[in-house]
């Protein structure tokens, strides 16, 4: 008679579990083998983690088991800690041996939001007053189901909170926002009671600054605010991991400009003349003349806009724009005027005063008038060529004499910086009287050496530009550029009469003509013949077409540049220059892929912008054979007949 009990199976491994919930139930059954009853005195789990392992269900304890019958045991993992567990479930029988044990196993884990860094926005410049600026992105995911968050703590760079009127966690989108709060100036974080909840989806979300106003920061000249803002907690029911590393600058702009430089004032009869430096700063946006019959005691408020005729406390807004003199005109002679000139930046802040006073007009005063000369007609260039006339204006002074130092131009938006010189004439351009390479902006001073007398008879100049050369002209498309000027000022000690008030206009042309179309791409054995159709655009002239093995050819032929069939681009080469709309290309060879890329060209040399690639193509089956193939196949040939005619009369 033999009494055996059989475990199975031989250990039970209940997965990751997550601390507080219980795992599903995993059975073990106990068998007897033998052939008397089996006799199961106990069942219980040993080991030093025995209390995360609970029998469920134990059909086995106290049970008689007759040969060839089975009772069951069902367990559950319930971990509390976030590791690999382990213990041992023992049964006790009346078997030899008595004892016998299975492993069990199981990891336990935390359910855990993590936090990550997100793709943060470029750093950027935010004005006083200004909406909700997004400084930071951050991800969060839950590893298993929804972890309620109640709080962030946001870290911001120290002694930046006091620019700030609050900061807030919006979605990626910046449409809800989460949650908001103002932070303290005595702290360099806040904390943020919110309203969202971290899922097992990788969500983004945005912490966005937004700016006090002018009026809540400190006064001029103020200061920059380079504020960072990071994700540092969570207030949520879940552990958390990882971290928000990493963070966009957004620069809070309440720094003044710099003040305009004042040249001295020319008095005129019922004018003053006023010209200055305007500040270096990037941001410049305006230059404000204000006037006033004493001392001027107030100032524009930060953040306004200001118009001519807009009350100042102590003056007047007389002008604003961006030009570097002003001619203040309409005054009464022997009456004292007191001025102050601000500049503002595109945030709004304004600049110190450069204050200047008190001027008196008077009726003594000599005037220059300038006035309109005989226009020249209006013309398209090239980049690269000549000068070319632009304007036309005369100078006459209404008593005696004076020297005119300086010709001030006043260009059309944007359009300086497609030139490479500005010059000053005589009418017929024979004389120069002084010219300024490369001008940094549309209003351009350009000295005038040695001084021009000017006196009571009219004297009439000619304004000539020069357009940069394609290479230092805008990439392709480019852009086809009007440039208009008129003489806005001299610099001289007479009162001013401004009357030049048209020019010609001056085309550049830097714009890429339309891409043309290819028809068709085909081959012979020996040739690969290219069709194509023009563009539409009324200023193509020609076409320039490169080949490249194997792939498209990617280098551009430069603007400007002189090509001849033959010539390499980086490593294509040139097959086709010309008018036409179709060529043979014969320096092709047999079993090579050939990809062409066609460029249309207009009259100032400007290409298409990218070229337009054709379909590969290769040489049509049975091509020709060379001189040397032929020779082969004949030298084949004879070795073969005279074979055949040793064999016959081996065969006689």
């Amino acid at each position: 008679m033999t009494f055996s009990a059989v475990l199975n199976p031989g250990s039970l491994l209940f997965g990751t579990v997550f601390v507080g919930e219980t795992s599903s139930s995993q059975s073990l059954f106990v068998s007897n083998s033998g052939d008397a009853d089996l006799n199961i005195s106990s069942v219980e789990v040993n080991g030093v983690n025995r209390f995360e392992f609970d029998i469920d269900i134990d059909l086995c304890s106290g049970a008689i088991i007759v040969p060839g019958g089975t009772c069951a045991i069902e367990l559950r993992f319930i971990p509390n800690r976030d590791e690999f567990r382990t213990a041992a479930l023992a049964v006790t029988t009346d078997a030899m041996p008595s004892l016998q044990e299975i492993g069990l196993g199981g990891v336990g884990a935390y359910v855990t939001t993590t936090i990550a860094t997100g793709f943060d926005p470029p750093n950027t410049v935010a004005c006083p007053g200004g909406q909700a600026t997004p400084a930071d992105i951050f991800s969060l995911i839950s590893n298993h189901g929804d972890d309620p968050v109640s709080y962030a703590t946001v870290n911001l760079s120290p002694g930046t909170t006091e620019a700030l009127a609050s900061v807030e966690i919006t979605d990626s989108a910046g449409a809800t926002v989460f949650g908001a709060a103002a932070p303290s100036q005595s702290e360099d974080r806040v904390v943020i009671d919110l309203n969202l909840t971290s899922t097992e989806v990788l969500t983004e979300y945005l912490i966005r600054l937004v700016p006090k106003s002018h009026a809540d920061l400190p006064p001029p000249p103020g200061r920059f605010y380079d504020v960072s803002a990071r994700l540092n907690l969570l207030g949520n029911e879940n552990l958390t991991a990882g971290a928000d590393t990493t963070t966009t600058i957004v620069t809070i702009d309440n720094l003044s400009p710099a003040s305009p430089v004042l040249e001295p004032v020319v008095i005129g009869d019922q004018q003053l003349i006023f010209t200055w430096t305007n500040p270096a700063d990037s941001d410049l946006a305006e230059i404000s003349v204000i006037r006033g019959e004493a001392t001027i005691s107030g100032a524009p408020v930060e953040g306004a806009t200001l118009a001519v005729g807009d009350a100042i406390s102590g003056g007047t807004v007389v002008f604003t724009g961006l030009a570097a003199s002003f001619v203040d005109t309409g005054l009464t002679n022997g009456t004292d005027y007191w001025y102050a000139v601000h500049a503002r930046d595109n945030c709004g802040n304004f600049s110190l005063a450069a204050a200047t006073g008190p001027h008196s007009p008077n009726s003594s005063a000599s005037t220059i008038t300038i006035g309109n000369g005989v226009e020249p007609e209006n013309s398209l260039v090239c980049p690269g060529s000549a000068a070319v006339a632009l304007d036309a204006f005369s100078l006459v002074l209404d008593t005696g004499t004076d020297t005119v130092t300086a010709v001030e131009l006043t260009l059309s938006s944007g359009s300086a910086v497609h030139l490479e010189m500005v010059e000053i004439t005589g009418a017929s351009g024979a004389t120069s009287y002084g010219l300024l390479l490369e001008p940094a902006g549309d209003i351009v001073t350009i000295p005038i050496t040695p001084a021009l007398t000017v006196d009571t008879t009219e004297q009439e100049f000619m304004v000539w530009v020069t357009p940069l050369d394609h290479s230092s002209m805008p990439a392709p498309p480019g852009i086809e550029m009007d440039v208009d000027g008129v003489v806005s000022r001299v610099t001289a000690a007479s009162g001013l009469v401004l009357g030049d008030l048209t020019s010609a206009t001056v085309t550049i042309d830097n714009q890429a003509p339309d891409e043309g179309t290819w028809i068709r791409t085909s081959s012979t054995q020996t040739d690969v013949l290219l069709n194509w159709t023009a563009p539409v655009d009324p200023d193509h002239q020609g076409f320039v077409i490169l080949r490249g093995v194997d792939t498209a050819p990617v280098d551009r032929p430069e603007d400007g540049t002189a090509l001849n069939v033959g010539d390499l681009v980086g490593s294509s080469q040139v097959v086709y220059v010309g008018p036409g709309t179709s060529t043979i290309d014969s320096a092709v060879s047999p079993n090579v892929v050939y990809v062409y890329r066609l460029f249309t060209t207009d009259q100032c040399g400007n290409l298409s912008p990218a070229g337009v690639a054709s379909q590969a193509v290769t040489l049509a089956a049975g091509a020709i054979p060379t001189l040397g193939e032929i020779g082969i196949i004949l030298l084949t040939f004879l070795i073969a007949i005279a074979g055949i005619l040793i064999l016959q009369r081996r065969l006689q």
